[in-house]
């Protein structure tokens, strides 16, 4: 396990590669997972959603499993650890139901579970904080929705290029976000990748953080901009990749007429998805530069995270 916390993000890239899996036909995708492994499956939602996939696929988080999930779906339980309460419930749900199901994980009850029911189970490597494992997750998932060798080659070839422009603006932008809420707004097609830089704030610089996406926030956040007693307090970002740069611009314009400074950041790269890599490497990056910043000793101990787990052991 590297021991440089910037080298751990750096390694997202690196653990990109194609995998060979089985692939699946005419049938409707679930993605189950919380945390660091839940964003897999968001990730992979928009991915599909932006190629045309003409099934349903959607992403869950949560300890119960929809009652309209049934043989029609193939399911995808992604946990890191093996050992996620919520994920190994909807497990036991989902074999209940008889629905197909695919594991990603790097051991635990998870890899216990598919040895006994023969599940098929799709292995990363161990020892890694879980959200620093999403580029292992993500080839799997990738690779099972048909993303060629070629593609995902291409796609980490372009984020090796632009790595150093991406860290040095990300550096840029903590520094303008210190002793600020971070409310990180975004073209809905990249919400998992402003969701992940909420996430990522929360648990590597140990800072609130908040996300949203356009233009869902014009029929109601908006109007809060109007308390400036409060939204001083707040720093605005809006992530998008050449999509509905109207609504960009809107809400740019909205936010500028009460006095804001909003920081627009565009993804980078050939294909969807290098542009959304692209901006969930700078968020990955930046939340480590406002560790930095708040003097954060750790950024990778979870304090909190595990107590609360501590308290619903066995709920």
């Amino acid at each position: 396990m590297p021991t440089n916390t910037f080298e751990l993000v750096h390694n997202l890239v690196e653990q990109l590669e194609f995998k060979e899996v089985e692939g699946f036909e005419g049938k409707n995708l679930a993605f189950f997972g919380m945390g660091g492994s839940g964003i897999v499956g968001d990730l992979t939602v928009s991915f599909l959603l932006e190629r045309g996939f003409k099934r349903v696929c959607l992403s869950f988080k949560g300890s119960s499993v929809p009652p309209y999930i049934d043989e029609s779906f193939l399911a995808v339980c992604i946990s890191y650890s093996g050992n996620t309460r919520e994920t190994l419930k909807v497990l036991e749900e989902l074999i209940k139901r008889g629905v197909e199901v695919r594991l990603i994980t790097s051991g635990g009850k998870m890899e216990e579970i598919a040895k006994e029911k023969k599940l098929k189970l799709y292995k990363v490597p161990p020892s890694l904080p879980p959200r620093f494992a999403l580029g292992h997750m993500l080839s799997y998932t990738l690779s099972l929705c048909k993303v060629g060798k070629e593609e995902l080659k291409e796609t980490k070839e372009e984020l090796k290029s632009k790595e150093k422009e991406i860290k040095e603006l990300a550096e840029k932008v903590s520094k303008v976000l210190y002793a600020k809420v971070p409310v990180i707004y975004s073209t809905y097609e990249l919400y998992p990748v402003a969701y992940r830089w909420k996430t990522q704030i929360n648990e590597n610089s140990k800072a609130p953080a908040y996300s949203h996406y356009l233009p869902e926030i014009h029929h109601n956040e908006v109007e809060g901009y109007q308390n400036l007693a409060l939204s001083s307090n707040f720093a605005y970002l809006i992530l998008h990749s050449e999509k509905s740069l109207k609504e960009v611009e809107a809400t740019e314009e909205v936010l500028r007429l009460r006095g804001f400074n909003v920081i627009t950041l565009e993804g980078k790269g050939s294909s969807f998805l290098s542009k959304a890599l692209y901006l969930t490497l700078m968020g990955d990056y930046l939340s480590m530069f406002l560790a930095k910043e708040y003097s954060v000793k750790d950024p990778i101990e979870v304090k909190v995270i595990k107590s609360i787990k501590e308290k619903l052991r066995g709920a």
